[in-house]
């Protein structure tokens, strides 16, 4: 056995969990980095193998590789256009823009429902839900949190033309109702479908 097939049968037989690349965001990644290199280092001194190394890195990353080297995943870009069409707002460049999770406390057997928020400063502008084992949640929510913010630019441009005396609270306020009026947001199953498209 080898490749994908090999690293999960032996993570499984161990009862070790798998990384979800997709909750590294909550980590300092230097320190995922640091332990990374001292691994494979630690390989190469034990095999003096450059083969044998390669070997070891291959099987590690080969199922990494095939799910976040897909191009139609690297097309996807939504949070940095998010960023880019941010600070391309005057009125947006003093307030941060972030995202939050907590788990969904409203459920009285929490089924994993954990909830993203589109932040602006430490206001919440967006709330969407996903299954705790849901892939890909932080791309699919930035996908959200873009079109609201491009949809709310838009709306503003057209209806105030520009960004006269616009405080924080007038801009969250504003982002809300537009969110009240304009935007869907999806439910679970709708998310669900989305991911395994």
């Amino acid at each position: 056995m080898s490749g994908v097939g090999s690293t999960k049968a032996q993570l499984d037989s161990n009862n070790i969990q798998a990384l979800d690349l997709d909750q590294l965001y909550e980590y300092n990644l230097k320190i995922f980095g640091d332990v990374f290199e001292s691994l494979i280092g630690a390989v190469f001194i034990d095999s003096e193998s450059i083969e044998i190394t390669w070997g070891v890195l291959h099987n590690l990353m080969e199922p990494y590789i095939k799910i976040y080297a897909n191009l139609d995943t690297l097309q996807d870009h939504s949070r940095t256009k998010l960023l880019e069409l941010w600070n391309q707002k005057p009125f947006m460049r003093n307030l941060k823009c972030s995202h939050e999770t907590q788990k969904a406390s409203d459920q009285l057997d929490n089924d994993g429902t954990i909830i993203f928020k589109g932040m602006v400063d430490k206001e919440c502008v967006l709330e969407v839900p996903y299954h705790k084992d849901a892939k890909n949640k932080v791309r699919i929510f930035y996908k959200h949190y873009y079109t609201l913010m491009n949809g709310f630019f838009t709306y503003l441009e057209k209806r105030q033309g520009g960004d006269a005396y616009l405080t924080k609270e007038k801009i969250v306020k504003m982002i809300c109702d537009y969110r009240d009026k304009h935007f869907k947001i999806q439910s679970l199953e709708e998310i669900d479908k989305e991911e395994k498209e």
